[in-house]
C-alpha cells in the first residue's frame, strides 16, 4: 500500500508543480472557474502536507489537518480585509 500512497502523493503534487502558474495566469485574466479549482486544488494540497506533519507528531494533539490549514491561512492574511 506504501507504493499507492507514493504515487498518489506525487500526482497531488504534480498540481502545484504543473499547474499553479497556469490558473494563476487564467485567475488574473478573470476565470472563476480557474479561480475555483485553484482554490480546490491548492487547499487538497495544503491539507495533504498538514496530514503528513501532523502524522510524525505526538498522538494525542485534537489538531486536524483542515484546522491547521485554515489556521496558517488566518495568520498569513495578518489581518488584513480581503476583497472577495
Amino acid at each position: 500500500m506504501l507504493g499507492v500512497e507514493r504515487w498518489v502523493s506525487a500526482q497531488r503534487s504534480r498540481f502545484v508543480q504543473g499547474e499553479t502558474s497556469a490558473l494563476l495566469s487564467k485567475v488574473n485574466a478573470g476565470d472563476k472557474i480557474a479561480e475555483d479549482e485553484l482554490f480546490r486544488g491548492l487547499h487538497s494540497e495544503l491539507r495533504r502536507l498538514a496530514a503528513e506533519y501532523l502524522r510524525g507528531d505526538r498522538r494525542d494533539h485534537t489538531l486536524q489537518p483542515t484546522a491547521l490549514v485554515n489556521e496558517a491561512y488566518v495568520k498569513m492574511l495578518g489581518g488584513q480585509r480581503v476583497s472577495w
